[in-house]
């Protein structure tokens, strides 16, 4: 009788374990992640690889998202300036692109090529981290969840984001969760009975007895002499200095506590908080919640810092819950570590959750809370004073349209500030006015991808060329025009070509005669009226026979008198326009070979302003600008 061949013991283990998550309905996550280490047009090498909950495959969307830079500058002196933010740099970008191609060692993916080159710029020094994750659209299309959907944690080099797509109805039964999974809490002190003088001047320092340890931030620190004391690291909260002060909150929308000053110190000892990032967050930029710093510990309390909320981003045209328990979508941070008689860790601070949905259909049996919070500072268990962890501060909660209010909460709260000793009073909180981290923003996940945009000279005009794919509920393209590369018009409209997931091409012909670098831009306007931008690209032009525009007085205070140098016999119109492009006045003017003057009498009434006046010239284009001062 044949002999039957054993299984492999791994496979068999495997697999059990496979089954047995499946039987307990755990928490699933349901992203891949890679380090990004070079980009090459649309070539990215990675490495770190985690294709555990997803595989990075041909055709898949995937979200490239700067996680860290080199936002430090300066700041690196030994004073309260250490750790705040010079520049923010790439940090918190992220695209939308698509999978071309795939290549594997040993079955680990090692270069991924996209579609077309990024259009965002992004960083790789050393001092930043860049991320690849896949973007999954559930459900064919609807979908209904099965467990709780959670973020791989940061690691340092990938994880905090828990991101899908739902092309129609999401049926949520089960919470999505980033709690926890942001930014890293400072690591337990090195404590031992040392007693540290109280000390509210070392802002920096290695890993040491004396210094409780900074959390991590949006800069990736690569200086070990920048591990410790009480100075913040851009969005983490610095570390408690001797004796025993308190770990400062991490931030994100807004700042973290500072933590409360140590044992028999009249000096504020604690860790600072995390610098607040609320000027630079916008539905196209989101950051991981700041850890908490530790408190500086002597008799072996675990003060370590409470992790920073991760990022949340859900896409669906529908969202609706469903049974008799309430359902949470959350970024929150975490609280910092508690301790008997030394400093307690800071709190970390809410994420960021983002949330692009056209139908909101909440069940009153299974309301929905949409959260963002700071973590809670850590407690001194104590009946002598200690310092107390500092609260975190809150994080995003980014919406594509009105907030939904109807059978759900959305709440972007600051951490409470831990207790300087059991019953007494509490280390600040974190700072801000709850709840101002709820926004609303224009930006959607783009309906449509840009793989390329073009322009090129032809004689007198400029071509504009541009390839899309997969253009989803898509209208239109606008095109605009500067001159400096910042104030844009618009010049031409050119439709959708209509849904799909097909390559699609398009071309505009701009006659704008503008003598030198052009700039140009695509918004691309989605059915809803949400819109994004392209890069925006320059064409040198060298244009010889131009018409010449002057105004003289420029400012005036009425009659200005607009002079065109001509080359051209014809008829010019003249438009007065607003910043903004709206029309304010036309008139015709009759044209001759040489000055042609003419009297804008409509400017007249118009109030103290920057004008801008459009002149076409046989079908040409032309700006100048005008100042109105009365």
């Amino acid at each position: 009788m044949a002999s039957v061949p054993k299984p492999e013991p791994m496979k068999t283990f495997i697999t059990l374990i496979s089954f047995i998550l499946i039987m307990l309905n755990v928490n699933a996550q349901v992203n891949g992640y890679a380090k990004v280490t070079l980009i090459a047009g649309p070539l990215l090498t990675v490495s770190d690889v985690n294709e555990t909950y997803d595989q990075f495959n041909i055709g898949d969307k995937v979200i490239i998202m700067q996680m860290q830079d080199d936002v430090i500058g300066s700041n690196t002196g030994n004073n309260s300036s250490f750790g705040n933010l010079a520049t923010i740099a790439n940090a918190g970008k992220f695209e939308i692109a698509t999978i071309s191609l795939v290549a594997r060692v040993l079955g680990i993916a090692n270069l991924i090529t996209l579609t077309g080159p990024l259009n965002n710029t992004y960083s790789l020094n050393s001092n930043s981290s860049l991320q690849i994750i896949t973007f999954p659209t559930l459900g064919s299309p609807n979908y209904n969840t099965s467990s709780n959907i959670t973020a791989l944690p940061w690691n340092g080099n990938i994880g905090g984001v828990v991101a899908f797509n739902v092309n129609g109805k999401l049926t949520l039964q089960h919470n999505i969760t980033a709690n926890n999974a942001g930014f890293r809490g400072g690591a337990m002190d090195a404590n031992n009975s040392t007693d540290a003088g109280c000390n509210d001047a070392t802002f920096y320092s290695p890993v040491s007895v004396l210094h409780g340890n900074k959390g991590e931030g949006i800069y990736k620190v690569t200086n070990s002499n920048y591990a410790a004391a009480n100075g913040r690291m851009i969005n983490g909260g610095g570390g408690g200095n001797g004796h025993n002060g308190g770990g400062g909150g991490g931030s994100n929308y807004t700042g973290g506590g500072d933590g409360a000053t140590g044992y028999n110190c009249t000096i504020i000892s604690g860790g600072y908080g995390g610098a607040p990032l609320n000027t630079n967050i916008s539905g196209q930029r989101y950051f991981l919640g700041g850890g908490g710093g530790s408190g500086e510990a002597n008799n072996g309390g675990n003060n370590k810092g409470g992790n920073g909320g991760g990022i949340v981003i859900v896409k669906a045209t529908e969202l609706k819950t469903n049974g008799s328990t309430p359902i949470t979508i959350s970024a929150n941070g975490e609280n910092g570590g508690s301790v008997l008689n030394d400093g307690a860790g800071g709190g970390g601070a809410g994420g960021s959750v983002f949330m692009e949905v056209n139908i909101w259909n909440i069940s009153s049996s299974a309301p929905l809370t949409i959260t963002s919070n700071g973590g809670n500072g850590g407690n001194v268990v104590d009946g002598a004073r200690h310092g107390g962890g500092a609260g975190g501060g809150q994080g995003a909660a980014i919406y594509t349209g009105i907030v939904p209010t109807v059978n759900t909460t959305t709440a972007t709260s600051v951490g409470t500030g831990g207790l300087n000793w059991t019953g007494g009073v509490r280390a600040p909180s974190g700072v801000g006015t709850n709840n101002s981290g709820v926004i609303t923003t224009t930006f959607i996940i783009l309906p449509v991808k840009l793989i390329s945009f073009n322009g090129t000279v032809q004689g007198k005009s400029t071509l504009l060329d541009w390839a899309t794919e997969s253009e989803t509920a898509f209208s239109h393209y606008e095109i605009q025009f500067s001159e400096n590369g910042s104030t844009f018009y618009n010049i031409g409209k050119v439709m959708s070509h209509g849904n799909g997931n097909l390559k699609q091409l398009y071309n505009f012909v701009s006659d704008v005669n503008f003598n030198g670098t052009q700039y140009y831009r695509l918004k691309m306007i989605d059915v809803d009226g949400k819109s994004s931008y392209s890069k925006i690209i320059a064409v040198r032009k060298n244009t010889n026979a131009t018409p010449s525009m002057s105004i003289y007085p420029n400012p005036v205070t009425k009659n200005p008198v607009l002079n065109i140098k001509s080359t051209e016999v014809g008829e010019a119109t003249v438009s007065v326009l607003t910043m903004q492009g709206s029309i304010l006045s036309n008139e015709n003017v009759k044209l001759r070979a040489g000055d042609n003057t003419t009297v804008l009498q409509s400017v007249n009434n118009l109030p103290s302003a920057v004008y801008n006046v459009k002149v076409i010239i046989n079908g040409k284009t032309f700006f100048t600008r005008l100042i109105v001062q009365k």
